[in-house]
């Protein structure tokens, strides 16, 4: 960070502030945010504003800085990192505001000022804060009564990409003022040389460096930590401390990411006397261990090849869900590295399917998209175990290095309560074979706060209510050639198993139809830049020219990572489906067939809402080309196919239940018809003889109408005659249909 001088030769410099320090402008820095987050009330703000893990969990990454010139307090400017805002828009802003809808557009690295207050001159202000803010998107909202005053001190500052949006919020004129980032993370990649900013020397072994020569440089906005793990950064306006500028490789580079264990640090730019230097500083103070224990430095002895690799790991696992609002509680905003990983999922989800919402046209994947919401649920430790061949369980897992963080995204299909969960490990440090044979055999350990280590399924089952639906999936981008490993070694990797040397346990790997799939020059690779091979479980992109800061490494990963997701959800589904089609066959000698029929209809339903999975199709031919290739490695058909031969087998068996429950119903009918038939065969009886005898007696009154002797004939002949027809017929119509 630079210092800025004016006229008088004072001064100008950053410090973070609380509200302990009694001045006027604090106050009024007080008022007029609460005013603009007044949706939180006082108190909220207070908090975001004064306690820095309290504004993580809310959301976002807020500061009073205080602008001091010549050591006297001028000016305050409020900054809030807008990643947890844009994700949590509900508590804290109104999302139907313009002029925010206007920053969602810009996606990553944005910084917003809603307060900029004091003594200096606007254009200064900015400059310092520019420079605070070098690799961000930096936003003013401005009230329209003080915009003019705003806009004429602008004057001074020299920005061609600067842009200003006007707004009518709520009745308010407002002004919306954008400057640029000074530095593109996500579009800067490097020459063969990279200087290097570490806060101290006793990193270069790790490095692979023995004797190099350094320059000590001067910082401002940074103070060194130092505990028994090390040394580290930690950003803080107003700190100064020294550090160690190094020009060394990107092979270096990546050591010493690994070394760190980068998931816990953000990447910035700092300007020197040499030019631009990297410098890495630590998000928060963890009490992780270091890389190494024992077992791995004597593993790493034969295995350099293997540990030469330092790969970008995306673990996904499918998985369904049962409580959307639990997840949510559990969502945690504070990594803008996993922002940004987010919003270029977001972006390839707009390019590649259908039309980017807002356009004209009909877009046939808008229930796909409107259906999507990812969820970033913060850090995980990990640990991974030495593979026990002959005596495993007489053995206790053995750690193969130290633990290490790794962040967990959630992505979920808001209607069908399936989704995907991404473990993202950035420069894994782990050894490549072992951590993906760990996934594999699900063995992948977390370690829990009291330090107890739980297997991952049993940790996610437990934390967040997800349960697996398929096996994971491992996406390693390595920035190396294919041949820094030989064809067997990477035969081993591609099928998720531990390298092991000629003489080691198993021995060398040799499965030819394997080996085969490693002799192409760019593999299942559409471009020369990359050979990329996938076989079940692991899709390996070795990319020798990837030489990238973190955001341009992971907006590269996006591409075939969304590919990835898509078939994730599918398998999620389908694995769900056929393991409840097996559940209920399993079941239907113990289960009514009516209840069974049931069963299955219901089955069905819930995963017919999952038809917007199947088979996506994506814009690009390539890009559907990519998935169709992904898509026959991983094995999905074969899920397919399985779920179809269930769902005959279960169609068999409801056929058949419909025919016994028919055949059943119609038995209970016949029994029915034939009890009422009895009923009514004794009813019928019993009025025939009471008409028997009514009749008698009534004819037996007519013996002064008609003759003794005819009148003998009926009641003795032709009235019990024509009774006993009667009868006759009524039995005939009750058994008859009972037939």
């Amino acid at each position: 960070m630079k210092y800025y001088e004016d006229k008088s030769d004072r001064k100008m410099e950053l410090k973070l502030l609380s509200l302990s320090e009694d001045d006027k402008l604090i106050r009024e820095c007080m008022e007029q945010a609460s005013a603009f987050y007044g949706c939180l009330g006082k108190m909220g703000v207070t908090e975001i504003l004064c306690d820095r893990k309290k504004a993580q969990e809310l959301g976002a990454d807020c500061q009073i800085t205080g602008i001091f010139t010549g050591g006297e307090l001028t000016a305050f400017a409020c900054a809030f990192e807008y990643t947890g805002l844009k994700r949590n828009g509900r508590k804290w802003l109104n999302p139907g505001d313009k002029e925010w809808r206007q920053i969602e557009t810009l996606g990553t690295n944005v910084v917003v000022i809603p307060l900029l207050v004091g003594k200096e001159k606007v254009g200064r202000l900015i400059e310092l804060l520019r420079e605070q803010y070098r690799d961000s998107h930096l936003l003013f909202r401005i009230s329209g009564e003080q915009s003019e005053k705003f806009q004429e001190d602008l004057a001074v500052v020299s920005e061609k990409n600067l842009k200003s949006h006007r707004y009518d919020a709520a009745g308010e004129n407002v002004w919306l003022f954008h400057f640029a980032p000074q530095i593109r993370m996500e579009d800067t990649y490097f020459e063969e040389e990279i200087l290097l900013i570490l806060p101290g020397q006793e990193v270069l072994l790790e490095m692979g460096i023995e004797e190099a020569e350094v320059t000590m440089v001067k910082l401002t906005g940074y103070e060194i930590v130092r505990s028994e793990k090390g040394s580290a950064f930690f950003r803080k306006p107003g700190a100064a401390c020294e550090g160690v500028l190094l020009q060394c490789d990107y092979e270096q580079l990546l050591r010493y990411q690994r070394f760190i264990n980068l998931t816990n640090y953000e990447e910035h730019f700092e300007q020197t006397d040499r030019g631009k230097a990297l410098i890495y500083s630590e998000k928060y103070q963890s009490d992780s261990s270091l890389l190494w224990n024992d077992l791995l430095r004597e593993m790493v002895k034969t295995r350099k090849a293997e540990w030469s690799i330092v790969p970008d790991s995306y673990i996904m696992y499918p998985v369904t869900y049962k409580e959307q609002d639990r997840l949510l509680e559990c969502a945690c905003y504070d990594n803008q590295e996993i922002g940004n990983y987010m919003h270029y999922m977001d972006i390839r989800l707009q390019c590649e399917t259908g039309v980017p919402f807002g356009k004209d046209g009909i877009d046939l994947m808008e229930r796909y998209k409107n259906r999507l919401e990812r969820i970033p649920l913060g850090r995980l430790r990990v640990r991974i175990t030495l593979e026990m061949i002959l005596d495993i369980l007489d053995h206790e897992d053995q750690p193969v290095g130290c633990d290490a963080e790794a962040e967990a995204v959630l992505s979920i299909d808001r209607l069908s309560h399936i989704g995907v969960l991404t473990l993202v490990s950035l420069s894994t440090p782990f050894l490549l074979s072992h951590f993906l044979d760990n996934i594999v055999r699900n063995q992948l350990m977390v370690i829990e706060e009291n330090g107890e280590a739980v297997n991952l399924y049993a940790y996610m089952q437990e934390k967040w209510g997800l349960n697996a639906s398929g096996t994971p999936k491992s996406y390693e981008m390595i920035p190396k050639e294919k041949n820094c490993l030989n064809k067997k070694q990477l035969g081993a990797v591609l099928l998720s198993e531990t390298i092991y040397e000629e003489g080691e346990d198993f021995g060398e790997f040799t499965d030819a139809e394997i080996l085969k799939l490693t002799n192409s020059e760019t593999g299942m690779g559409q471009y020369s830049r990359a050979f990329v091979v996938a076989h079940t479980n692991v899709l390996l992109d070795f990319e020798k020219d990837l030489r990238g800061t973190i955001q341009a490494r992971m907006y590269n990963a996006a591409f075939t990572c969304f590919y990835v997701e898509l078939l994730m959800f599918e398998e999620a589904a389908l694995t769900c489906f056929n393991k409840e089609l097996i559940d209920l066959m399993a079941e239907v000698m113990r289960i009514e067939p009516t209840e069974f029929l049931t069963r299955a209809r219901t089955i069905t339903n819930r995963y017919l809402n999952t038809v917007d999975f199947w088979n996506v199709s994506v814009n690009y031919p390539s890009s559907q080309k990519s998935l169709q290739m992904i898509r026959k490695s991983f094995l999905i058909d074969d899920l397919k196919e399985k779920m179809e031969y269930n769902q005959k087998q279960v169609g068999n068996i409801f056929d058949i239940n419909r025919e016994i429950v028919d055949r059943q119903e119609a038995k209970e009918e016949k029994e029915r018809d034939d009890q009422s038939n009895t009923a009514l065969t004794i009813l019928s009886v019993l009025c025939f003889f009471s008409a028997m005898i009514d009749g008698n007696d009534y004819l037996s009154t007519l013996d002064w109408l008609i003759p003794a002797g005819v009148l003998d004939i009926i009641l003795k002949g032709v009235f019990p005659i024509t009774m006993i027809g009667i009868l006759l017929y009524v039995l005939k119509k009750l058994y008859g249909r009972s037939k």
